[in-house]
This record gives C-alpha cells, structure tokens and sequence, in this order.
C-alpha cells in the first residue's frame, strides 16, 4: 500500500501505547481490505517499551507513523484524525483485527442512508469473551451510557464540524 498522491478514501488510525503484539495483525488486517484506497496512520501515544518503539521504526513507508508525548487514547485517536486525509475515517485499536470486506460494507452502507454520520458493526469477541457482541444504535441508550463501537466507520467532516 504506497501513500498516493491523491487523498485516499478512508484512512484508518491505530493508536498504540507500548503494545506492539498484535499490532502486525491489525495491519494485516487493514492491508487485505478489499478496497485499497486507504491510508494507515499508527499514532505512538508516546510508547517507551523498547520493542514497541524498534516495532514501529521497521515500519515501511506506507504507514504513516506520528509520535506525541504520551496524552491517552482519546488524544491519540484525535491526533490521527488531524493527519488523516481521507474522506471516511475507521480507528482502530493496536489489539485489534477487521474482517477483509468491513470497510467496504460499511462504506456502502453509509453511502447508502444519506443523512447518517456512522457506521458500525457487530463485534466479534476472542480471548477473555468469546462470541458475538451485538451493538445496536438507542438514541435513549446513548443518553445514558454513551457507548458506541469505536471501531466505526465517520466521515471525517463529522469529526470536523464537532470540533474535532
């Protein structure tokens, strides 16, 4: 995947703080997507484990790489949403993996509902907690809980116009 001229269409954002283990199959996983007009930022929230850091060197040049001071997750996802040049947005944690057709089916499905500002699926759990996580979008649910899927797919005007 080599940086193009042209804004890609999606960028995706990996924040990662000092935990590389499964970062290669996050990239994997953004990597066989079956659109390839995106870009991958991984944001260094300030990561002091020597692995991590000699992780993220190595990295080759189609990923985008930013180093800050370590802020926490929100600055980080924040950070890479400043840098990303694409139109949609998908963050993604460093732990965490996504099924090859996921971004094309929730770029249809948000191309799809004019007026939407997300996209999002079930989760599907391993380790810990197995199975499938099922979320569903409650207007009165998010009043209280506030909880939505962060692996999601915003265009990225929506996190302009709210300010970042």
């Amino acid at each position: 995947m080599r940086r193009p001229e042209k804004p890609p269409r999606v960028s995706v954002i990996v924040p990662c703080h000092n935990t590389h283990r499964y970062l290669g199959q996050a990239l994997d996983s953004i990597r066989a997507q079956t659109i390839d007009d995106l870009e991958i930022i991984v944001v260094d929230d300030g990561s002091t484990d020597p692995g991590t850091i000699a992780y993220l060197d190595e990295l080759g040049p189609e990923i985008m790489v930013i180093r800050q001071e370590n802020r926490g997750l929100p600055a980080a996802r924040n950070a890479g949403f400043s840098a990303a040049r694409g139109d949609y947005v998908v963050p993604l944690d460093c732990d965490d993996w996504i099924e090859p057709a996921f971004i094309e089916k929730l770029l249809d499905a948000l191309v799809g509902s004019p007026g939407s500002s997300f996209a999002f699926s079930h989760l599907a759990l391993e380790g810990e907690a197995t199975g499938v996580l099922r979320k569903n979008f409650n207007v009165f649910e998010q009043l209280f809980v506030n909880q939505l899927p962060y692996c999601m797919l915003i265009p990225r005007r929506v996190w302009c116009d709210a300010g970042g």
